[in-house]
């Protein structure tokens, strides 16, 4: 673990949080539906608030010492939308600490949310006011523009009904003019580097978690927007992974991390979708995607504790 430091820590690893906390809830849901333990989703969400503690400190150290380092990370349009993987991991820890302390639950979704709103604000405001090039448009474009949709999984049940509604109208509508944009650079601007295109797994995130928050939002009931919603999402995770035959060639980075949270939002959505329509085929598809979800976690997460231990995930520049 030598030769590594804070100042080299990016925010984006925040991502690992989304990752875990999310299949923590996911086995949550799991468990209430198929009878399974509940164990394991309780584990993962306790250490995903662990992680999000250890990343917390280390990225305040950074920026005290580093501060330098943190502002031309938010200044780089490349790399701004990552800043919103802080309050989504706020929200996703406000809707597992439901089931704990309504209090507790409550203050991490009303700093979440409006940490979240500011970040939406401000990176909107930059993009109509700057010069962009298209190569700087990715997928963290869309965490940060689109991230507000999920405030209603936690706002719903701690009864914060109209605000959820209004941040769900802002990351919908965002996300059809961002997702155009990105996808426009991805099809027409230069080849995405072989480190980032798990970066291409983000656009699974946005349909699944409408869906998600729009049946929290309307009742739980079926209709022909969430299903659009819902299917979309299935099409969408076909062709990436159909897109990502050539896996095994791509470098490990951090930015693998972005494969777990849309993998746990369409596993979300399939295992919500087959509570609202129970079926062989939906229960099928939620249990072969929770355990594929699984499995992604677990082999990013050790890749990652590997690149930690051998010094090469948070390594200095030679020199």
């Amino acid at each position: 673990m030598k030769n590594q430091s804070v100042k080299m820590l990016p925010v984006s690893l925040f991502g690992a949080v989304m990752g875990i906390v999310g299949l923590g809830l996911l086995w949550r849901g799991a468990s209430a539906i198929f009878g399974l333990t509940s164990l394991v989703g309780e584990a993962l969400i306790h250490l995903g608030a662990v992680i999000f503690a250890v990343l917390a400190v280390a990225y305040i150290i950074k920026a005290v010492r580093y501060g330098d380092e943190v502002r031309a990370e938010y200044h780089n349009a490349a790399q701004v939308g990552f800043f919103s993987t802080l309050p989504i991991g706020g929200l996703l820890l406000a809707s597992g600490w439901l089931e704990y302390s309504m209090p507790l639950a409550d203050a991490a979704w009303w700093i979440s949310t409006v940490v979240q709103f500011l970040l939406s604000l401000l990176l909107f405001s930059r993009l109509l006011t700057e010069s962009h090039v298209i190569e700087n448009a990715n997928g963290s474009w869309l965490i940060c523009m689109v991230s507000p949709v999920i405030v209603p999984l936690a706002g719903i049940p701690l009864g914060h009904l109209d605000l959820s509604h209004f941040m769900f109208s802002i990351g919908f509508v965002m996300w059809i003019v961002i997702f155009t944009i990105v996808i426009y650079r991805t099809m027409f601007g230069p080849e995405i580097p072989l480190g980032l295109r798990p970066t291409w797994f983000i656009f699974i995130v946005p349909p699944s978690l409408c869906f998600l928050s729009y049946l929290d939002i309307t009742g739980g009931e079926l209709d022909f927007f969430s299903r659009t919603m819902f299917y979309f999402t299935m099409f969408l995770t076909l062709v990436l992974c159909f897109s990502s035959r050539d896996v095994r060639k791509w470098p490990f980075t951090v930015a693998w991390w972005a494969f777990t949270f849309p993998f746990v939002t369409m596993s979300s959505a399939a295992l919500s979708y087959f509570e609202a329509a129970p079926g062989a085929v939906s229960q099928a598809v939620a249990v072969v995607t929770l355990v594929l979800t699984t499995l992604i976690v677990a082999v990013v997460t050790f890749r990652t504790l590997k690149a930690l231990l051998s010094g090469n995930l948070l390594k200095l520049p030679d020199g």
